[in-house]
């Protein structure tokens, strides 16, 4: 994916959503119809990648999480005192079925792995959702690794995102 093709900013009203279509259902209808519900009540925020003609080509949100201890693997969970650690939630990322294959959604992966690294808060990890095998597939190749109760639920501790991109 070359950045000169696309570029992310924040939710835009303005731009149009109606023809964004990912293929999974859930994913397109968030976008044209809840997320900016989920903005005005400050639950999420969405960054939105556009072509050079202003087309929604693929988005991501960003949220405040926080994980349980005992949800972690034992090697992992053994580091910290607390009962909670502080996360940010990954929490859709979706790329146009146009676009789909051109390495949008790693680009949009590091888009927001790069937000998140300039928080200046505290953050013990990044944790993400994927919907389906596939999904997972994806973000094993980019580090995150699954917890034990959900391998379906994955995070990617904030040490290897500052050693991946740093």
């Amino acid at each position: 994916m070359k950045e000169s093709l696309c570029r992310v900013v924040p939710f835009n009203k303005e731009i149009d959503r109606t023809v964004f279509s990912c293929g999974i259902e859930e994913l397109d209808r968030y976008i044209k119809k809840q997320v900016s519900q989920d903005i005005k009540r400050n639950l999420t925020k969405c960054h939105m990648a556009v072509n050079s003609d202003n087309d929604l080509i693929g988005y991501y949100t960003l949220s405040a999480f926080s994980v349980p201890l005992r949800s972690l693997p034992e090697d992992r969970a053994k580091k910290y005192p607390y009962p909670l650690l502080p996360a940010v939630l990954l929490g859709r990322l979706a790329v146009d079925q146009s676009m789909q294959g051109k390495g949008l959604g790693g680009f949009l992966l590091q888009d927001g792995l790069l937000r998140i690294l300039t928080l200046d808060i505290g953050v013990f990890a990044v944790f993400v959702e994927a919907k389906d095998e596939t999904a997972k597939r994806f973000y094993g190749k980019y580090g995150f690794e699954s917890i034990p109760q959900n391998d379906l639920h994955l995070f990617l501790p904030m040490d290897t995102v500052k050693s991946c991109l740093i």
